[in-house]
């Protein structure tokens, strides 16, 4: 009975272990399985790792859409969000309620992805108003339809981004790199102000800094971009410059036609001055004439007075009334003449200052017309340019209507 039961308990205890062991195995693979699961369903990209960071962000894989059979999920609504700074296009700069400077957590309007790397995101017809994408990598980004006014791009690299319809007023380009991007030659010209700048070797704009890759054959463009186009650019640009310098040169005139008006009034108050300053001393000479006469008489009268016999009243009071009228008269003439003086010396004072103003203007005039040369300096070589350039835009556009 014993080794019955004892055989029963080996058999037990054999087919437990056995059941134990498999089940343990069971659960490590299934962990394994699981850890594996979790993996993958994990974003691999560090843009996505960046995105999930910014509260709002958008999900890579798409949002889900439960009850819909249809292969193609419907394209998610962008997320309304409440922004603490807004783009302020007076001040081209993202600020607050309170006018401060600052961005937003959030993805969208005033945010910050400065430096980052963006690959594959649909954006398409978001807010992106006043954004910084300085230094950033954005490859594969769908920016069709999207406000972008204010946004800055500067020293960022563009690589197959779609900007179709997009609002780019006040968006900033500079020291930007565009690969195979579906924006047209022409509007990246006009969107980079450029001026008579031909490109060279691979389409470079060396002076901006600025490379466009490829720009004959974008996939989306939305004209197609030919040599007219670029000599019909090049003149404009030329024409814009030519009429930007030749309204400075009419500035320029103009104020030389004042400062001369000036001038010739200054002048006219110097001559003015001049003929005051004449007429006071024929004047003065004429009443020193007379001074001198006067003086002349008042001494023969002091003489025959001292030699009046002094019992002789009447004699000697006649004669002290002619000397008392005589000295009167000679020093009415003395202080007309001491006047006369006065006034001349203000008379030069005032002709000193306005010959002072008048070498002034000329000085002003001068400098003027060494700015309207060095305006038709810079003239001549753009008129020559644009007339070389028409002339190619003529034979190029004779040279296509015989093809």
């Amino acid at each position: 009975m014993r080794n019955v039961c004892s055989k029963n308990m080996n058999s037990l205890l054999f087919f437990s272990g056995h059941f134990f062991k498999s089940l343990f195995l069971n659960l490590i693979l299934l962990l394994f399985a699981l850890s594996v699961i979790g993996c993958s369903a994990q974003p691999t990209d560090d843009v996505e790792d960046v995105l999930e960071q910014i509260p709002g962000g958008v999900n890579p894989a798409g949002p889900s859409n439960p009850g819909n059979d249809d292969s193609s999920p419907a394209p998610a609504e962008p997320p309304v969000i409440s922004y603490k700074f807004f783009y302020d296009e007076d001040s081209d700069s993202c600020v607050n309620a309170k006018g401060e400077t600052g961005y937003n957590s959030e993805l969208g309007e005033c945010s910050n992805l400065e430096g980052l790397s963006l690959s594959a995101e649909d954006f398409k017809a978001r807010n992106f108003r006043g954004a910084n994408f300085k230094g950033a990598l954005l490859e594969g980004i769908d920016f069709s339809e999207a406000d972008l006014s204010g946004a800055d791009f500067s020293n960022s690299v563009l690589d197959e981004i779609s900007l179709f319809s997009a609002n780019l007023e006040k968006t900033k380009f500079n020291l930007a790199v565009i690969h195979n991007s579906d924006l047209s030659l022409v509007k990246i010209l006009e969107l980079l102000k450029l001026k008579g700048i031909k490109l060279g070797k691979r389409n470079r704009l060396p002076k901006l800094n600025v490379i466009i890759e490829d720009v004959v054959s974008l996939p989306h463009i939305e004209e197609p971009i030919t040599e007219m186009d670029f000599l019909e650019n090049d003149i404009r640009a030329i024409h814009r410059e030519v009429v930007s310098i030749s309204e400075e040169k009419e500035k320029i005139e103009n104020a030389i036609a004042v400062t001369k008006e000036k001038r010739n009034e200054v002048r006219n108050e110097v001559v003015a001055y001049r003929d005051a300053i004449k007429a006071n001393r024929t004047e003065y000479k004429a009443i020193r004439e007379q001074f001198v006469e006067a003086r002349g008489l008042r001494k023969i009268i002091a003489r025959d007075l001292r030699k009046a016999d002094s019992a002789d009243l009447e004699l000697v009071e006649a004669l002290n009334q002619r000397l008392n009228e005589a000295k009167t008269i000679e020093n009415e003439l003395k202080s007309k003449m001491n006047v006369l003086n006065f006034d001349k010396n203000e008379l030069k004072a005032e002709q000193k200052l306005k010959s002072a103003e008048q070498k002034a203007l000329q000085a002003d005039i001068k400098a003027l017309n060494l700015e309207r040369k060095a305006k038709i300096k810079e003239l001549k070589p753009l008129l020559k340019s644009e007339k070389l350039l028409a002339r190619d835009l003529r034979k190029l556009a004779a040279k296509m209507a015989r093809n």
